[in-house]
């Protein structure tokens, strides 16, 4: 089998890792990270990992694209925001006790290396006892806003600026939304405020 068309070699890889392993080979051999479940606060989880990497392979944090995916929703007032959570609770609660297999959970691993060990047991516990209910009820809002931009404008401005900080190059925008134009207009918001931080 031949190809077509000729290799280019220019094309940068990235790669979507979560293990420590995985993530300092990420820093030693691909042009991006595409980081999930990443809470600022908690990066070294990552980017210890990802640094090992890199000063194995002579390079330093500038030559590796940190490109950070997460929700963005936008709530109103306090009380809109705490309905929102609540779902995505429900939906956090399924990744760190449905995912994987009986053994290994890489969602619930990111989790407890960034401070959730107790909360991320116990919602695993839980989850695969068959109360799904009592899992979604361990996570905590913390737990959601720590790796979403959901909020008001301006807890969502506030938290791209903490991933700014932290050391995220890229952001990817997943918009909420239940029609088309919802997520436009979702992300539409979402820009302006990335274009505000300059």
């Amino acid at each position: 089998m031949r190809l077509s068309l000729p290799p280019n070699p220019d094309i940068p890889i990235y790669l979507a890792t979560m293990s420590p392993k995985l993530l300092a080979l990420t820093g030693e051999v691909a042009d991006g990270w595409l980081g999930t479940s990443f809470v600022p606060e908690g990066s070294g989880a990552y980017f210890t990992h990802l640094d090992a990497g890199l000063a194995r392979s002579g390079r330093a944090r500038s030559d590796l694209d940190v490109s950070q995916g997460a929700e963005v929703a936008f709530a109103a007032d306090e009380d809109e925001l705490a309905t929102m959570l609540a779902p995505r609770k429900k939906e956090l609660a399924f990744s760190l006790g449905g995912m994987g297999s009986a053994g290994t959970n890489f969602y619930n691993d990111a989790y407890s290396r960034q401070g959730w060990a107790e909360v991320a047991a116990a919602v695993r516990e839980r989850w695969q006892g068959g109360d799904r209910e009592g899992a979604a009820a361990l996570v905590t809002d913390e737990m959601v806003l720590g790796t979403t931009l959901i909020g008001t404008e301006e807890m969502v401005r506030t938290r791209l600026a903490v991933w700014r900080a932290a050391g995220v190059d890229t952001v990817r925008l997943y918009p909420a939304g239940d029609t088309l134009d919802a997520r436009l207009t979702t992300l539409a918001r979402a820009l302006e405020i990335v274009r505000g931080l300059g």
